[in-house]
């Protein structure tokens, strides 16, 4: 797990929660109620990424009214709650399943009532690229999905990349032009480019018209199928990549997500490895 995670206050407003998020690099923040004596209380809630782009979006009706700014929206009317914990004694084994069964991609780790840590994706594969690596280290073919898988084009409307997003679960587009791959769209992607809502119609207007070329990141950070799974997962955990398109002879083939390698590590938990034996 990551001790001491970056935390944020109910009543913290949520551009600021946006400027950590983006500062720190971070997809999660724990929210921590305060005590009326100023020290910290109990875990209110958690903040996602997709939370804070879901209320700075214009056709988003969680955020409220439509001339409302991130400024004004406090943080809790936009975390989740109740939160998805796991206790600090529990196994790594536990806490994937526990992550894939509840299709979240961090866990507050909790010591009673009090918070430890978060275990996020990055921790998760960091872990699996230590049994990849003792345990062979197969191609990257062998844990990544395979097309057809979402995609976009430069030239769609970020409100489009947010609706695909969030009608296949994912985080991250590849973005083909015809069949070639230009670029990689994120949610830190699209949030970096919507930022706060705007203050006037016209721009309101021009954030709606802004195209996906406008806020992917080009080139992409690629790899192959035939790549070490181990190499591929140090690289997404190093640069703080949710997800590596692999291609073959120029074409994208798949990509390999931190879900990919929540699934290996279910598949090679001791009680799986015990069963596939027996």
């Amino acid at each position: 797990m990551t001790s001491r995670p970056i935390c944020v206050a109910p009543d913290e407003r949520l551009d600021i929660a946006r400027a950590l998020m983006l500062s720190r690099d971070v997809r999660h923040l724990p929210v921590i109620a305060q005590r009326r004596d100023g020290r910290e209380g109990a875990l209110a809630g958690i903040l996602s990424l997709g939370d804070v782009v879901a209320a700075a979006s214009p056709l988003s009706s969680s955020a409220g009214a439509l001339g409302v700014a991130l400024r004004e929206i406090p943080v809790e009317r936009a975390m989740r709650r109740p939160v998805v914990t796991i206790d600090v004694g529990a196994s790594v084994w536990d806490a994937a399943r526990l992550a894939v069964g509840r299709r979240v991609s961090s866990l507050p780790v909790v010591d009673g009532a009090r918070l430890a840590g978060i275990v996020t994706g990055t921790d998760f594969m960091r872990f699996a690229v230590e049994r990849l690596r003792a345990g062979g280290d197969p191609p990257s073919e062998r844990l990544m999905s395979w097309r057809p898988i979402a995609t976009i084009r430069p030239g769609d409307g970020l409100d489009l990349a947010r609706s695909i997003m969030k009608a296949s679960g994912v985080r991250h587009l590849p973005v083909l032009d015809g069949e070639q791959l230009v670029g990689m769209l994120s949610l830190h992607d699209v949030l970096r480019a919507i930022g706060p809502r705007p203050a006037s119609a016209s721009s309101l207007l021009e954030q709606q018209a802004m195209a996906v070329r406008d806020a992917m990141t080009a080139p992409a950070v690629c790899g192959s199928p035939e790549d070490s799974a181990a190499d591929a997962g140090a690289a997404l955990a190093r640069r703080k990549l949710g997800a590596l398109p692999l291609v073959r002879r120029g074409r994208l083939v798949g990509m390999l997500s931190v879900s990919d390698f929540f699934r290996y590590l279910l598949e090679s938990a001791p009680e799986h490895a015990a069963e596939s034996r027996g």
